[in-house]
């Protein structure tokens, strides 16, 4: 309860917290960050994220001994949003889902986009997951549906982004899905 009025989290009752809407900006499932100044939650950006296979020629040139890559790619170098280091973002997940179940990913940075891991090729076989790109986050739970956590004030500047659980391993019709972005700048 102290972590959730210290997070901006509105009480409607001494033993409960209310969660629809428990603060104002907080009406549907998604990811949100805290203003330091009016201490108001509002949406991270969301960006379209493209998944693109990668070594198709290691894998068939070892026979498919070697697995292919697959990379998540968003375009354009920076997101359109800056937070500080610091910040609480807010998740708001959908029913059933469990905070563990998002990635909070560090962006490897190009000219045209921004790009992570989604699963490793390796020799006989490929693992899925982000690892290779992922930051350790642990959100605590301030509401039904509803998990905080501090963006570490030591982290690298740079792009990054909260990826929902399912949009990389069963991407839509064209192979896209979704990511929650924001940049920490220089």
């Amino acid at each position: 309860a102290m972590q959730a009025r210290s997070a901006g989290l509105v009480f409607h009752s001494p033993n409960k917290i209310d969660p629809a809407p428990i603060a104002p900006g907080i009406d549907e499932i998604g990811v949100y960050y805290q203003d330091g100044r009016t201490k108001e939650w509002i949406p991270l950006k969301t960006e379209r994220v493209q998944f693109k296979s990668g070594g198709w020629l290691k894998s068939a040139a070892t026979h498919n001994i070697v697995k292919e890559d697959m990379n998540g790619h968003v375009d354009g170098p920076k997101s359109p949003l800056a937070l500080p280091t610091g910040v609480n973002i807010l998740i708001y997940a959908p029913t059933g889902t469990q905070p563990e179940e998002y990635d909070l990913i560090r962006f490897r940075e190009h000219s045209n986009g921004r790009e992570f891991r989604v699963k490793t090729g390796g020799v006989f076989h490929s693992e899925t997951g982000s690892d290779r790109d992922e930051i350790e986050f642990h959100p605590h739970k301030v509401a039904t549906q509803m998990y905080v956590f501090t963006v570490p004030v030591d982290i690298e500047k740079g792009e990054y982004g909260v990826l929902p659980p399912g949009s990389s391993n069963v991407p839509g019709l064209s192979n896209a899905g979704k990511i929650f972005t924001f940049s920490i700048p220089e």
